[in-house]
């Protein structure tokens, strides 16, 4: 309560607003709503027709719930309640309204992320890092996932890619069999700062398991 104070007193409700539209949480890692206009539909916020603007506006109450990919029925819901919210403050008409609704609520989506691949790539790449990184926020007091944070590490990319590889393929180390496991933590000797991190090799689809490289007591080698 005493934040709201301050802020009604530094800036205009609209100034306030525009804080919120530029950083709300609108689903699949985006934030504010000119880019997820540019995720959902490829296209500027001032480009959407009022049904797809609907759509974005009625994301941030519930991300997951009005998911237009995967609960189309819910986000559709979701959108035709923004668009009665609009008729009954003068934003727009009744019969602008019905002619919104009409619209199907997956008209005009994006249908494939490029980046989505790259991204789900570096990701299974760097798991173990990752999970470390996410402990220790938690360790911090932070929730990662919902804390609006941007969190910067130490990761070398290019080192983690190198340690993946080696440990993933056989053109570096001829392992006897796939079930052998290895784990490593790469430092950087100049600041003793912690550049990459595998901790296992062939581990499928899994996401965040068994780190070796520091949930393992004894020495594996």
């Amino acid at each position: 309560a005493w934040l709201a104070m301050q802020l009604d007193k530094e800036y205009s409700k609209e100034q306030i607003l525009t804080f919120y539209v530029n950083k709300v949480f609108m689903g699949y890692g985006t934030y504010g709503m000119e880019t997820a206009a540019k995720y959902y539909y490829g296209k500027s916020l001032k480009n959407l027709d009022l049904a797809q603007t609907a759509m974005i506006a009625g994301i941030p109450n519930a991300p997951s719930t009005y998911n237009p990919y995967s609960s189309p029925k819910l986000a559709t819901q979701r959108r035709n309640d923004v668009l009665d919210a609009m008729v009954a403050n003068k934003k727009i008409s009744q019969a602008q309204a019905n002619e919104a609704k009409q619209e199907d609520v997956t008209d005009g989506l994006v249908q494939t992320h490029e980046q989505e691949s790259t991204t789900s790539q570096k990701a299974k790449i760097s798991d173990s890092y990752l999970k470390e990184v996410i402990a220790e926020a938690k360790e911090k007091g932070y929730d990662p996932y919902s804390g609006n944070l941007k969190i910067y590490t130490n990761l070398d990319m290019d080192a983690q890619k190198k340690l993946y590889n080696i440990v993933n393929t056989d053109y570096y180390v001829a392992f006897p069999n796939d079930t052998m496991q290895v784990a490593t933590t790469v430092v950087d000797p100049n600041n003793g700062k912690v550049i990459a991190q595998i901790g296992g090799r062939k581990t499928g689809d899994v996401t965040y398991g068994l780190n070796r490289a520091v949930q393992t007591d004894r020495s594996s080698g």
